[in-house]
């Protein structure tokens, strides 16, 4: 992960990375211009039945405030049931704070094929957009 935090001139590079796996994690790139406080409140806890790596900002310049996030959720586990309520408890925070919110990632859910569990992720997104 050394090589990625050298690329960008006048950026910091933040990332989590699975222990004891080579694939997956999530990392972003902060322009140093910006004030940029880490949520570790916000992050989804990796279990034996949720495996994910996320991370959650702050970020400030002037007055203009935005919670970001990013997520990756491993393949190939057997229920989004979890990862939607803890998706959803985040979510509820962001929306009590009434800070416009952008969440990027994989999350590995075919919105349009799992149901109702699956298609959470997209309607969390949405009502936190549309209530702010």
């Amino acid at each position: 992960m050394n090589f990625f935090t050298n690329i960008l001139k006048n950026y910091s590079f933040y990332y989590m990375a699975h222990d004891g796996s080579n694939v997956g994690g999530v990392g972003i790139y902060v322009r140093n211009c910006y004030s940029c406080n880490v949520l570790k409140d916000f992050c989804i806890p990796t279990t034996d039945n949720i495996k994910v790596e996320d991370l959650w900002f702050e970020i400030q310049h002037g007055t203009k405030k935005y919670v970001i996030g990013g997520i990756y959720r491993h393949p190939n586990q057997h229920s989004i049931t979890n990862f939607c309520q803890h998706l959803d408890s985040i979510l509820g925070k962001v929306s009590k704070s009434k800070t416009p919110c952008i969440i990027a990632g994989d999350c590995h859910g075919r919105v349009q094929t799992c149901g109702p569990m699956g298609a959470c992720i997209a309607c969390l997104v949405i009502s936190v957009a549309t209530a702010q």
